[in-house]
């Protein structure tokens, strides 16, 4: 079987740094998720920063490039992964339709201005170049878990449904958006609760936000803290509780009575995982394999997806 050929732009954390030098399992960059399967062949990278460009050239003997422009002039590649900076990324998926990549691994956010995304979508699609955008959760089996948990009524009447974030809303706060948009689908109404701008992520917002829908209200409130990395999720409902903290550890409680209190139910913790966050890329390069090399793969995170959730955000301005 011929390998598929792969092309990075953009190699800063997710790109490359995130996984360079440590020793840590499982892999928290595109460079070692793609160098790590035997599907894919890494031809080329392209990044702005000199002293990254000369890292990869010596010590993995991959061509490296300033220009992407340039980088596509010398290699054909089959899958091109665009994790450069969010402002970056209109010019370069345009750029990229002359090249006819057959699939396109884009960062979150695909695009910010739904006119551009709108446009991108159209000539990806009128050109058969499909799209997947990096909204992580949709890869992990523990959020699948959970939405096949929701759907079963396993937690009763859900009485709270809140979801935090930090670093950007735009950034960041888009993946509890997008979390929202799989699980229920385009809220009737949304609330903005407050909306400043963010001291902790340059050009970005703090929002706070309540999504309504018809049985339950999803809350997404903005911690502000430089330089914090904070995700949070919490699930109340009459016959159990589900958390996530930003250790990553997927628990799940159950009510019980109280042991000494009468007339008193607590929530108890019945279970504990840590999610294995590590093999995120992993499943989602494996998804993007299937499509390449199969038909009638489901795109489980595509520009579409995407393009559904601006016009979501545009609600807010």
């Amino acid at each position: 079987m011929n390998k598929i050929n792969v092309a990075i732009i953009g190699c800063g954390r997710i790109g490359f740094l995130n996984d360079f030098q440590k020793n840590i399992s499982g892999k928290y960059s595109h460079f070692k998720a793609i160098q790590s399967d035997k599907a894919f062949d890494l031809v080329a990278v392209c990044d702005l920063s000199i002293k990254t460009r000369k890292t990869i050239k010596l010590k993995y003997k991959i061509p490296t490039y300033k220009s992407y422009l340039k980088l596509f002039s010398k290699h054909k590649v089959d899958l091109v992964v665009v994790s450069s900076s969010d402002d970056s990324h209109y010019k370069i998926l345009k750029d990229l339709v002359r090249y006819k990549p057959k699939h396109v691994f884009c960062e979150k956010p695909l695009l910010k201005n739904i006119t551009q995304a709108e446009e991108i979508v159209n000539i990806y699609k009128k050109n058969r170049i499909k799209i997947t955008v990096n909204f992580s959760r949709r890869f992990s089996r523990y959020f699948h878990d959970l939405k096949r948990m929701i759907d079963n009524n396993h937690f009763g009447e859900i009485k709270s449904f809140e979801l935090r974030y930090s670093r950007g809303f735009y950034h960041n706060a888009i993946h509890w958006l997008d979390l929202s948009l799989w699980y229920f689908g385009k809220p009737n109404k949304i609330k903005i609760l407050r909306n400043v701008p963010s001291k902790s992520f340059i050009k970005d917002r703090d929002i706070d936000l309540k999504l309504i829908y018809k049985d339950i209200d999803v809350k997404i409130i903005g911690i502000d803290i430089d330089l914090l990395g904070n995700e949070e999720l919490d699930i109340i409902g009459t016959k159990g509780r589900l958390t996530i903290n930003p250790e990553d550890k997927f628990t799940i409680y159950k009510i019980q009575k109280h042991k000494i209190y009468e007339n008193t139910r607590v929530f108890v913790r019945n279970s504990q995982h840590t999610m294995k966050n590590g093999d995120l890329l992993k499943n989602a390069y494996n998804n993007i394999k299937k499509q390449i090399l199969k038909k009638n793969v489901l795109n489980i995170s595509s520009g579409e997806i995407s393009l559904k959730l601006l016009k979501m955000i545009e609600d807010l301005k």
